[in-house]
């Protein structure tokens, strides 16, 4: 995680140009402005369809030797994601320029166009053109865009994650800022048989649980009931053995910052699911894991992020109160903030609006239950509480947690970036948290100088964070990702036929996958990596739910394997 980040690239300004159209130079050939128009139309092309791969390729080898590939695709994704379809494009003027700091001893061509997007109308869409090897190639893009994304460009970025891409199910995006509230929303609870999404439906959150546990032990601080400095073992039972990391108590202020030591998780978790990796962790198993916790050494200067110490201090705040994680927090903070929608237990109301979580592959995956480390990541909520919390902490109106409040957003570590459950910045003015589990993943951050914070949330297990940088900060490039290919599975007529396929296949000389059969499930287990089950899209087409791959068998007229070609990423 690299929360607030300031992410660079010299490619692509997202609203001005490289280079300044008024700095003529000697006027070009008929042919030459000719040339560059054809060449500038055609690159357009590729890029109006979302073919950025191809788009670079087309580009100037002057500027992909200053510019990796992926940095390419991101930054086109930045600037035409937001935008929507093209509406209407004509050309505005084509004329030589000289660009300032780039030398060119063929020198360049600009050609400017008038056009409007789905979510953007009239503007100046510009490409500056290098002539090498005798043709025109693009050499920088531009598309002018003012100001921060409207809720109309917002609804495109999701719409183009979700509907092009294939990398999302749906996706709530919630601002909250001086000019008031805005929620767009787009996609379904689920891939098949879901409702569309919006502020009211349900999402696990993950990871950002844990600065509502930093919350609860602020409070508890403002109350008295707990000091930061207070060893952790002052909380927990008598047979658990006192919690020390480099010879020193360790301390409820250190588990809230990631300071603590402790790994990432339990040292004694033995999964029984995958799919619902803590559901079956007791609160027995994480006493004797603290009580086989050694840490001699000092602990290392830095977060060692740590789900289990988290964990562990929601566990430890609810055993002092006498009660559970759950209805401490409903009583301490949810209700104070009147936040109705944010559970753990999900009454059959909620379940109606809780958006089914997914793979990244988008298909359903269990929504993951932590019954002993509820504080690292049990929550679920709904945009429009997130706003009421996140609110809440830029002091819009008084409650009865700004103390409290105000002591989580504090830097509370050495090196000033942690605040208690939040990753902060420039003294606590800019916090934020991301949350992921198997199937969702959620993203908040505030800022308290202009007031402004931003939530997404989504039911798949792709990434988000990058919307919600993007939206806190333009400089912050959208992520692309190749339109992820959706298979559907068939059944086998004669599981017994997939026989000719089993065996072992080397792609390379030192990775190989295996086939194997049981029954009328299928697996692949690639070298030194677990099986995965794989499901027929056809009789020799097979693909895997866990990751976005597939196995395609290729047979001579005699019906006999002749290679095995793995397919990714889009392929």
């Amino acid at each position: 995680m690299r929360p607030l980040a300031r992410l660079t690239f010299r490619f692509i300004s997202l609203a001005t140009l490289l280079f300044a159209i008024s700095h003529a130079q000697a006027l070009p050939t008929p042919a030459d402005l000719a040339s560059a128009e054809s060449a500038s139309t055609a690159w357009l092309g590729l890029v109006d369809i979302r073919r950025y791969p191809e788009s670079y390729d087309a580009s100037a080898p002057a500027m992909k030797s200053l510019v990796p590939r992926a940095a390419f695709e991101h930054a086109t994704a930045t600037i035409r994601a937001p935008l929507g379809k093209l509406t209407k494009r004509t050309v505005k003027s084509v004329k030589a320029i000289k660009a300032p700091k780039v030398d060119s001893k063929d020198g360049f061509i600009a050609v400017e166009y008038s056009s409007s997007f789905e979510a953007l109308d009239a503007t100046t869409e510009s490409v500056l053109l290098t002539l090498q090897d005798g043709e025109w190639h693009p050499f920088s893009y531009a598309v002018k865009r003012e100001g921060d994304p409207t809720p109309g460009q917002v609804r495109m970025i999701l719409r183009d994650r979700i509907d092009t891409a294939h990398r999302g199910v749906g996706i709530v995006v919630a601002i909250s800022d001086k000019t008031g509230r805005r929620v767009i929303a787009h996609g379904s609870t689920a891939r098949e048989g879901g409702k569309p999404v919006d502020g009211d439906t349900l999402f696990e959150i993950g990871s950002i649980t844990k600065v509502f546990t930093g919350l609860l032990l602020a409070d508890a601080v403002v109350r008295g009931e707990v000091s930061l400095d207070d060893p952790v073992s002052k909380y927990l039972p008598a047979s658990v053995k006192t919690l020390k990391a480099g010879g020193t108590d360790v301390t409820l202020l250190q588990l809230a910052t990631h300071t603590s030591g402790l790994p990432r998780v339990p040292s004694n978790m033995a999964v029984k699911d995958s799919d619902n990796p803590y559901a079956d962790y007791t609160v027995e198993q994480l006493y004797e894991t603290l009580n086989l916790f050694d840490h001699p050494a000092p602990v290392k200067a830095g977060v060692q992020y740590s789900n289990l110490g988290m964990g562990l201090l929601g566990h430890v705040l609810a055993l002092r109160a006498g009660t559970n994680y759950e209805s401490l927090l409903r009583s301490r903070v949810l209700e104070p903030l009147g936040m109705k929608d944010t559970v753990i237990a999900l009454d059959a109301q909620k379940k109606a609006r809780f958006a089914r979580p997914h793979l990244a592959t988008l298909y359903p995956t269990p929504a993951w239950e932590l019954p002993a480390l509820a504080g690292a990541g049990a929550l679920r909520s709904t945009a429009n509480d997130m706003l009421k919390f996140a609110e809440a902490h830029l002091g819009k109106k008084p409650t009865a947690l700004d103390a409290a409040i105000r002591l989580a957003l504090r830097p509370a570590d050495a090196a000033g970036s942690q605040g208690l459950g939040w990753s902060v910045r420039n003294n606590g003015e800019l916090a934020m948290h991301t949350g992921a589990t198997g199937g969702s993943t959620s993203y908040i951050a505030l800022d308290n100088k202009e007031k402004r914070a931003f939530v997404v949330m989504g039911n798949s297990a792709n990434a988000i964070i990058d919307i919600g940088n993007h939206l806190f900060s333009r400089d912050q490039p959208l992520l692309y990702s190749p339109v992820q290919v959706m298979r559907k599975k068939i059944r086998l007529a004669d599981p017994t036929a997939f026989d000719r396929y089993v065996g072992t296949y080397s792609l390379t000389s030192d990775f190989s996958i295996t086939i194997t059969r049981q029954g009328d499930r299928y697996f692949s287990q690639a070298t030194s990596q677990g099986p995965f089950e794989i499901f027929p899209a056809s009789e020799s087409l097979f693909f895997l739910k866990a990751l976005e791959a597939a196995l395609e068998f290729s047979t001579n007229a005699a019906g006999q394997v002749t290679h095995l070609t793995l397919l990714q990423n889009g392929a």
